[in-house]
């Protein structure tokens, strides 16, 4: 049987078989009943399969060489890419042991300093200090702070003593300076700094178990000394000076610019 006798046509109009409604050439189905219409089912299978043929033409078209050349660039660029990570990460390690060695030779070279800064200037610093003149031995000790190697003072024995010796001679300074009125602020400042940490600050942050019977002695004399300052000069009861010395300290350590602070507000009132 012929599928076309299916549909009764007039002139260009169809009719569903089915049904009899009126169809449009691209009505595949009946949009009343659902029947199929075989011209036009074949005719949009027709129109698909075209599609699909040009769509294969495309893909047979595609610049596979230029695709390849394409990925062939890419690969290139990240191996490249790969070599710099690698360079780099070489230059890193040889800049690492350059700096572990040259560090390495830095200190052997500051303790070749030190040690022969040692041999030459120790055997003074002794016979200084056997002369019993502290005065002369914290001059010495000042003129050699620039030179090479001079790290090693602190590998001296009695260097914890003129540790304190440094602080009790800003002390006394600032008594000289009152005495015959040449004063500054830098003299106040100086003086209050070190009478309070002589007086108040925590001796074994200094070493003091490595001093001598005589240079505890001497300690003694300083602290005394200090103490004498801030009551006199300062006004400064022992119970005040322990408050003052609370309100300058900063991070569990008596700051220079508190102090500095604190002279200057009290220095027309506390200094006759």
């Amino acid at each position: 049987m012929n599928i076309c006798s299916n549909i009764e046509r007039s002139h260009t109009t169809m009719f569903c078989p089915n049904c009899g409604a009126k169809l449009k050439d691209s009505d595949v189905t009946c949009p009343y009943c659902g029947t199929v219409q075989p011209s036009a089912a074949e005719s949009e299978y027709m129109h698909k399969l075209e599609h699909l043929k040009q769509d294969v033409q495309n893909l047979e078209a595609f610049p596979t060489k230029e695709y390849t050349r394409e990925l062939k660039h890419q690969g290139i660029f990240t191996a490249k890419i790969i070599i710099i990570i690698v360079g780099i990460f070489f230059l890193l390690f040889a800049i690492g042991v350059s700096v572990l060695y040259g560090s390495r030779y830095i200190e052997k070279k500051e303790l070749r300093e030190e040690n022969a800064f040692v041999k030459e200037y120790f055997p003074k610093l002794n016979e200084l200090y056997a002369s019993g003149d502290d005065e002369e031995v914290y001059t010495y000790i000042n003129s050699l702070y620039d030179l090479d190697g001079s790290t090693a003072l602190y590998r001296w024995k009695h260097m914890d003593y003129y540790n304190y010796y440094t602080l009790y001679m800003d002390v006394k300074l600032l008594n000289d300076a009152i005495a015959d009125g040449s004063y500054n602020e830098y003299d106040i400042s100086g003086g209050f700094y070190s009478a309070m940490v002589l007086t108040r600050e925590d001796f074994s942050l200094y070493r003091k178990d490595n001093l001598t019977e005589t240079e505890l002695a001497k300690l003694d004399t300083f602290i005394q000394e200090s103490e004498t300052l801030l009551l006199e000069h300062f006004h400064l009861s022992s119970e005040e000076a322990d408050q003052v010395y609370q309100n300058c300290l900063e991070d569990g350590y008596l700051s220079y610019q508190k102090c500095e602070d604190y002279t200057s507000k009290h220095i027309f009132t506390t200094i006759p």
